[in-house]
């Protein structure tokens, strides 16, 4: 099919009387084409850098942090009067 499409536009530039500009014309385009999907590429590097980090710290924070402050506690549990209190020994400190 190829073939064909170049034949075809070879036969009209060549009817036309401008073969070589029109080749030139054609050159043009490959390389606007081709310049222009270098620079898709390179747009895209910083977006999937972007999503593989945040999915490597996603992973980390379920992996380590949640994980960590699901463990069950060695001391017993104890009623507190006020909810505030009974929050202030897990605060850092």
């Amino acid at each position: 099919m190829c073939k064909g499409v170049i034949g075809g536009l070879r036969a009209r530039l060549e009817e036309g009387g401008n073969l070589v500009e029109g080749l030139n014309r054609l050159v043009a385009l490959g390389e606007q084409r081709e310049e222009l999907r270098s620079r898709a590429k390179m747009a895209m590097v910083y977006p999937a850098v972007l999503l593989s980090l945040g999915v490597i710290v996603v992973f980390v924070m379920i992996a380590f942090v949640v994980q960590s402050s699901f463990r069950p506690s060695t001391e017993p549990a104890r009623r507190c009067a006020r909810p505030q209190f009974c929050l202030l020994p897990l605060a850092p400190s």
